[in-house]
C-alpha cells in the first residue's frame, strides 16, 4: 500500500496513529530530524521500532521490508 501527503507533519501523524506496541516502522536514513527524534525518544518508549533505510538503495529498502512483519 502507498499513500501520498501533501507535507511532512500530515504523514507524520498519519502514520503515528496507526502505530501500536511492538510495531517496526521503516523510514529513510534522511528522515526530517525532528520526526527522528519523536521516535527515536518517545515512541521508543511505547515499544514502537524504527529502522532507517538508504532509499537510494532499492535492495537495502528491499531486504529492510521483508524483515518488517506484515
Amino acid at each position: 500500500m502507498c499513500h501520498c501527503f501533501s507535507s511532512g507533519i500530515g504523514a507524520t501523524t498519519a502514520i503515528l496513529s496507526t502505530l501500536r506496541q511492538g510495531d517496526v516502522a521503516a523510514a529513510s536514513n534522511d528522515l526530517y530530524g525532528g520526526t527522528f527524534r519523536l521516535f527515536n525518544q518517545v515512541f521508543k518508549q511505547f515499544g514502537v521500532t524504527l529502522i532507517t533505510v538508504n532509499t537510494q538503495d532499492l535492495n537495502q529498502v528491499e531486504d529492510v521490508l521483508k524483515k518488517i512483519p506484515a
